[in-house]
């Protein structure tokens, strides 16, 4: 809409609705009608908010347990990464569309029956039975076939999980195999079955192919072909002749990278915000260790004797299992199982404790270093968190002029019109459905291509469409120009309808310059 456009009738009841309404709400009348609305709000709302518990409902329930939506969008990322690095590059509305979410969720559920069931039966696996899975674990080995717990640690860190979180892990594995391996050992494939999949699997065909390279193709001739003779060529190569379809829109893009800079954040509200979020800033207790691994109490407790005679935990470790002790820089209590953080966090500083029995084998640690609980200082975190409080203003403020925006687009101003109210830039592009522009070069600076593109392609005529993209509100025009996809006209690429095979050839002569 340009800026000397009328408005539609509909148009201009909607701006004078809009002035009546600023007109209206200034009044003490308006005023007294929203507070009760929000003194009502705190009565029954919250209060209802309250008695219900709060808080978004579980996704999945299953028994006792129970999975949020975050949860399941996270195993359903997973679940589409997975794919995707195996070749099938899905876009997350198609993988919905294959099921992928419905597989997701029934993994979740499988897996809760299968806990629940294990459960009732009082299933469990011992830490004997666990410690020698672990050990026989041939990705846990090294190339003497020995269990390897540099290697171990190594592993979980490159996965992120702690060695607690992975006992857990394989300790509900186990039990889920020992629900399911009964019916599965009881299975047959039958014989028909097996003999037609194993005939295809040993399927085998020969053939013989013939590769005429584009440098071989004979050169059209240099007078110009009937165009009789030339249609069907071109009909039947339809596809390299057609122009991909383009929309020219106009776009002001609001961030709060444009206003952030405009904001300034007092050490009051920082000082302020950090009283606030203290919590946010604690830091657990830790400890410096250095720990020996041992396949038996007996091989730890004469490695034991060997330190209080004076010899080093390293060096006794290495005589005793002929592998080096591990050094862990910072560990917290949590981040160790359960008997093991509880007699390191009770050991003294400086000296190797008695041997502890754990999930791998029995531990003695050596204490080297503490690091009380504390909560970070001020002074510490005063950037980021001055930063934090200048995101969220300029969040508050994205907000703000985004209201102006539809409010002076409503009032039938043209994009350019309310652009330059609050200082923004329209920026017109001619777009292909990729991304590129008219002539197939990448387009710099989108924002969020591929939402954004899907978003301009859908837009039909009409008024100015909002919509909000994670940290920023975009303004767009509908296209003023929509080209459809449609072959070249006649006049255009008549060389490449007498010659399809031209545009490959080029690159091949490329690489065969003597021809």
């Amino acid at each position: 809409m340009g800026p000397s456009s009328r408005l539609l009738p509909t148009e201009r009841r909607l701006a004078t609705m809009l002035d009546v309404l600023r007109r209206g709400s200034k009044s003490w009348f308006a005023k007294a009608l929203l507070g009760l609305l929000v003194l009502s709000f705190g009565v029954w709302g919250i209060a209802d908010y309250l008695v219900r518990g709060g808080g978004p409902e579980p996704a999945i329930i299953v028994g006792g347990q129970s999975f949020d939506a975050d949860v399941v969008r996270e195993r359903f990322t997973e679940d589409l990464a997975r794919l995707r690095r195996q070749g099938l590059d899905l876009r997350p509305e198609q993988a919905l569309a294959f099921g992928l979410l419905d597989r997701t969720v029934r993994t979740f559920v499988q897996g809760a029956v299968l806990d629940e069931s294990g459960q009732r039966l009082h299933l469990t696996v011992t830490d004997e039975t666990l410690r020698g899975l672990i050990a026989s674990d041939k990705q846990f080995q090294d190339s003497q076939g020995r269990f390897d717990r540099e290697r171990l640690n190594r592993l979980l860190t490159a996965n992120g999980l702690t060695e607690k979180r992975y006992v857990e892990l394989r300790r509900r594995e186990m039990i889920r195999e020992a629900l399911i391996g009964p019916v599965l050992e009881g299975a047959a494939v039958p014989a028909v079955g097996a003999d037609l999949l194993a005939a295809h699997i040993s399927q085998r065909r020969s053939g013989t192919v013939v590769r005429v390279p584009l440098t071989a193709v004979a050169d059209p001739p240099a007078e110009p072909a009937d165009p009789a003779a030339l249609e069907p060529v071109y009909q039947n190569a339809l596809a390299r002749f057609t122009v991909p379809e383009t929309r020219t829109v106009s776009l002001l893009s609001l961030t709060t990278a444009a206003v952030i800079k405009d904001i300034t954040v007092s050490d009051e509200a920082v000082q302020e915000a950090y009283d606030q979020r203290a919590d946010q800033f604690a830091q657990p207790a830790t400890r410096a260790l250095t720990q020996g691994l041992f396949p038996s109490e007996e091989a730890a407790r004469a490695a034991l004797a060997e330190v209080r005679a004076g010899r080093s935990l390293e060096d006794a470790t290495r005589a005793q299992t002929g592998k080096a002790a591990v050094a862990l820089p910072a560990v917290t209590r949590d981040g160790l199982p359960a008997p093991l953080g509880d007699a390191v966090f009770a050991q003294p500083v400086g000296q190797v404790g008695e041997p502890v029995q754990g999930p791998f084998g029995w531990h003695l640690f050596l204490v080297s270093e503490e690091t009380p609980a504390h909560t970070r200082a001020l002074t510490e975190v005063k950037d980021e968190l001055r930063a934090a409080l200048a995101e969220e203003q300029a969040q508050d403020a994205l907000y703000g002029l985004s209201t102006r925006l539809e409010d002076t687009l409503a009032g039938g101003a043209s994009l350019e019109e309310a652009a330059a109210q609050v200082g923004g830039v329209v920026h017109t592009l001619t777009l292909r459905r990729d991304g590129s522009d008219a002539e197939g070069k990448p387009q710099e600076g989108l924002p969020r291509a591929k939402t954004f593109l899907t978003t301009v392609f859908g837009l039909q005529k009409g008024p100015s469409h909002p919509s909000d993209r994670g940290g920023a509100r975009l303004f767009r025009r509908p296209p003023r120009h929509p080209d459809p996809r449609h072959p070249a006209p006649a006049g255009r690429g008549q060389d490449r309808r007498a010659d399809p095979v031209a545009p490959a050839r080029a690159p091949a002569r490329r690489r065969n310059p003597g021809r």
